[in-house]
């Protein structure tokens, strides 16, 4: 059975904010109602809390429990997850979720495996880079280093440009 936080307050004899305090801590789960309004399930007050209590006539004068904690799930006033009808909202919020993770996996699924792709088109540059700079430090050690310079190097010619007339001057 659904609800209200005010009535589930009551029934658990503790305030409101209480209760916000452990929805926000995940020790309590609650339901929006067709409405909009936020709703708990007695079975979750159960769970958490105990006991419930009815503030009314139908308490004896010591305040005895409205529903007992060792209540039998198919018990009057009990709720069930399992008998839920599929046209209950909080069933469809709960379909809706499903659906949800559903595609966050797939999506999840799908960037491993271009980060994968991305990972090893990588790692075949870094192997192409190092051929070429082993290549490069092969062909360097083959000329030794007292060959000549190959042509097209600077080595040996006047400085040119702004700093030139500073570099001649000396």
């Amino acid at each position: 059975m659904l609800v209200s936080i005010s009535e589930a307050a009551r029934m658990v004899r503790r305030g409101r904010a209480t209760l916000y305090r452990d929805i926000d801590r995940g020790r309590l789960h609650k339901a929006v109602s067709p409405n909009g309004e936020s709703v708990l399930d007695t079975a979750e007050l159960i769970r958490v809390y105990g006991q419930l209590f009815l503030h009314g006539t139908n308490n004896d004068a010591h305040g005895a429990p409205l529903i007992p904690k060792s209540a039998h799930p198919d018990a009057p006033g009990v709720s069930n997850f399992h008998d839920v009808p599929k046209d209950d909202s909080l069933f469809r919020i709960m379909e809706e979720r499903i659906h949800s993770l559903e595609r966050i996996i797939a999506l999840e699924a799908e960037l491993r495996k271009v980060k994968d792709q991305v990972t090893t088109e990588m790692r075949a540059r870094l192997d192409d880079k190092d051929q070429l700079i082993k290549m490069l430090e092969e062909k360097i050690q083959h000329l030794g280093p007292g060959a000549p310079a190959e042509p097209g190097n600077d080595a040996g010619t006047e400085p040119r440009g702004f700093w030139a007339k500073y570099a001649r001057a000396r």
